[in-house]
């Protein structure tokens, strides 16, 4: 069975970003291991689910996950732009 290299990779990415937060090795090791795990897990249940093959599964995700994420910047934008207007015209 073929695993999208994006989800292969995720490890050494987490790893990196705990490295830099000084997590140690141990707390490194548990999150990388839920984390992809938890990600195999969905992917391979979605794609028995919907009958698809695991990369098409693997790119919806990550659209999915993108689509939130900008959606949430957006709100986070709209509302730190609303505080600043408060901010100047209500004084």
């Amino acid at each position: 069975m073929f695993f999208p290299t994006s989800f292969q990779t995720r490890g050494g990415v987490i790893s990196a970003t705990l490295d830099r937060m000084s997590a140690s090795e141990e707390q490194a090791f548990k999150l990388v291991e839920e984390r992809i795990s938890s990600t195999i897990n969905k992917v391979l249940s979605e794609t028995l689910d919907k009958k698809k093959v695991p990369t098409e599964v693997a790119k919806e995700m990550v659209m999915e996950k993108i689509k939130a994420t900008l959606e949430k910047r957006k709100q986070l934008q709209t509302a730190e732009l609303e505080k600043i207007m408060r901010e100047k015209f209500e004084t």
